[in-house]
């Protein structure tokens, strides 16, 4: 575990949680998540411990038609620093009509594309293909019954493959099913490339499918990701070693199956792969077993097993541990 920077993250954390003094108006919430990995690839073993996750978020509402959320993000991996601590949201929403039937959100925050839902400990690669936040975004939801529609304006940050331009302004919509025990919908955004800042030379759109159905207390869910458009020959050209050298559509597709054991209990399966995805680091196939259960109160803890087989047709096997604290 690299310690330089985790007394910062845990001071604020905790410091700023038992500081504020709850209202009506005023709320806190926050997460915590410390895991133990060992990963063993091509006879070669690694392990460790590390805190994966620390988040604190905070929402202050005003009034019933104003809304204020900000959150800050630090995240690590087995391998170091993944995220340094962070601003991750900061945006207003109007509530222009009762029962969210009518919000209007402006600020830094994430998008409505993709569902990336799990119980297992790993995140789905279907997160790793599409999370997008922008620093920048109008963002127009509307409700009517079971149906969710959204529409949404963005400030883009991925680099024009030629010159220091950007691929500045962005857009998408999305539609939504969803009851007790059923979800579906359907989400495109116009540059699927801002993901990741792919530097390419044309915006290169994406969508996103995804569905969940609850038979009982079995889950079953899908999702699907992938761009609209080919990366093209040289696209992908950060450090002068020319980019792709062939065209490529990446697309990523989860899986899972999740069993409600009671008392918050589960256990899950779950299958990823990608396609056309080795420029971006993504492996080909992932499949795991995770099982997640509390401990103690708000403490809860966690056991996956996954196995990843690369581009290469090199496999790796984890086990991991964790335990979160939530409030």
């Amino acid at each position: 575990m690299r310690y330089l920077n985790l007394p910062l993250t845990l001071v604020l954390f905790t410091s700023v949680a038992q500081g504020v003094e709850l209202n009506e108006q005023w709320s806190v919430t926050g997460t915590l998540e410390a895991e133990y990995q060992v990963n063993r690839s091509q006879g070669k073993t690694e392990k460790g411990g590390y805190l994966s996750t620390a988040a604190l978020g905070t929402t202050f509402k005003p009034n019933e038609k104003l809304e204020f959320n900000g959150s800050l993000l630090y995240e690590e991996d087995i391998a170091g620093v993944a995220t340094k601590l962070e601003v991750d949201e900061a945006y207003g929403t109007w509530h222009a009509q009762p029962n969210d039937k009518l919000d209007l959100m402006l600020g830094k925050k994430y998008l409505p594309f993709g569902r990336f839902e799990s119980k297992m400990v790993s995140d789905p690669l279907t997160l790793e293909l599409g999370e997008t936040r922008s620093n920048a975004a109008l963002q127009v939801n509307h409700k009517q019954g079971n149906i969710t529609t959204a529409a949404y304006l963005f400030k883009g940050k991925a680099p024009k493959l030629t010159g220091n331009a950007e691929h500045k302004h962005g857009y998408g919509a999305s539609l939504r099913y969803e009851q007790a025990n059923t979800q579906a919908g359907i989400d495109y955004i116009s540059n699927i490339g801002e993901a990741h800042e792919l530097n390419t030379a044309r915006k290169i759109p994406g969508v996103a499918l995804h569905a969940a159905k609850q038979i009982n207390k079995v889950t079953v869910s899908a999702e699907h990701l992938s761009a609209l458009k080919s990366l093209q020959v040289g696209d992908l050209d950060n450090e002068g070693d020319g980019g792709l050298t062939s065209k490529a559509k990446p697309s990523a597709t989860h899986i899972e199956a999740s069993v409600d054991l009671n008392k918050d209990r589960s256990l899950a399966l779950a299958w990823n792969r990608t396609q056309q995805a080795t420029a971006l680091d993504l492996p080909k196939q992932a499949y795991g077993i995770a099982y997640q259960q509390p401990l103690f109160k708000k403490l809860n803890g966690g056991v996956e097993l996954m196995q990843n087989k690369d581009y290469d047709k090199v496999k790796s096997k984890s086990l991991t541990l964790q335990v979160a604290y939530e409030f």
